[in-house]
């Protein structure tokens, strides 16, 4: 399986808006009786909040590449760091 890269006609993300936030690596399961119980996840989403200036086209594509590349979400993909590429 092939990882989908951020699509070359999209914008970068405006540096302004981008925010990255590691994900939380524990999952809590509360047993019926005592203190929860922590454990560790198999894997660790980034949970990433931006915005792009685009046009009627570009969101048209945006839309395509996050329904069929991406599976609504359900798949990761690579997209340029705003923070950092490019510095």
């Amino acid at each position: 399986m092939t990882v989908p890269l951020w699509p070359f006609e999209l914008p970068r993300p405006r540096r302004d808006s981008y925010q990255h936030q590691i994900g939380d690596g524990r999952l809590k399961s509360q047993p019926d009786a005592g203190p929860s119980h922590l454990r560790r996840r198999s894997s660790t989403p980034a949970a990433v909040t931006m915005a792009i200036d685009v046009s009627r086209d570009q969101r048209a594509r945006f839309e395509r590449f996050w329904r069929e590349d991406t599976a609504d979400a359900s798949l990761p993909f690579f997209i340029p760091d705003a923070s950092t590429d490019g510095v």
